[in-house]
């Protein structure tokens, strides 16, 4: 007799069954997540080209704006310092002459800007050349299709705390 290697049909229909099944268990448990992964992931992004922005504006000892478009659900942010001529102004807000764009971002359409308050209730603010945002600070809301929200909060000393809130943002807690 001849020694054959190999699977027998049954072995492969077995094993394709057993992978059948898994895939249908793991597959709607990732789909389910993607939403809160999604929106993990936007509201870190945001954080951290707040730093990468406070650190421009410490090394330039410039002044750095960031504008939230809450009915567009983008962020921009340039250096607001009236380079260009004669036609710019520093610190107006808008982007004119020669000012550097930095970044602007869409975000996901799963994540939603539904919020941004800053002083005065705008939805913008600056980061000065010592790294500190202008007026007191402020915070920035996310949210998406789950109805789970994240809320990052801009301290007036700068710093940059994170917030979860699975009722619709009705409480929140701290992110760890």
């Amino acid at each position: 007799m001849r020694n054959q290697s190999g699977f027998t049909l049954a072995e492969t229909v077995i094993v394709t069954a057993v992978f059948a099944v898994l895939a249908a268990v793991a597959v709607p448990n990732y789909l389910s997540r993607l939403p809160d992964m999604q929106l993990k992931d936007a509201a870190g992004d945001i954080k951290t080209d707040i730093q990468l922005a406070r650190q421009k504006a410490i090394r330039e000892n410039g002044n750095i704006a960031l504008l939230f478009n809450v009915g567009e659900n983008r962020y921009t942010i340039f250096v607001d310092n009236g380079a260009g001529g004669s036609v710019t102004h520093a610190r107006n807000w808008i982007r004119d002459g020669a000012e550097e764009l930095i970044k602007s971002t869409a975000l996901p359409d799963n994540v939603v800007l539904y919020a941004a308050a800053f002083a005065g209730g705008a939805a913008r603010f600056r980061i000065d050349g010592r790294g500190l945002p202008s007026g007191t600070g402020g915070n920035v809301r996310l949210r998406n299709a789950n109805n789970t929200c994240r809320k990052l909060v801009i301290s007036m000393l700068g710093r940059i705390k994170e917030q979860i809130s699975t009722d619709g943002g009705m409480t929140w807690e701290d992110v760890r």
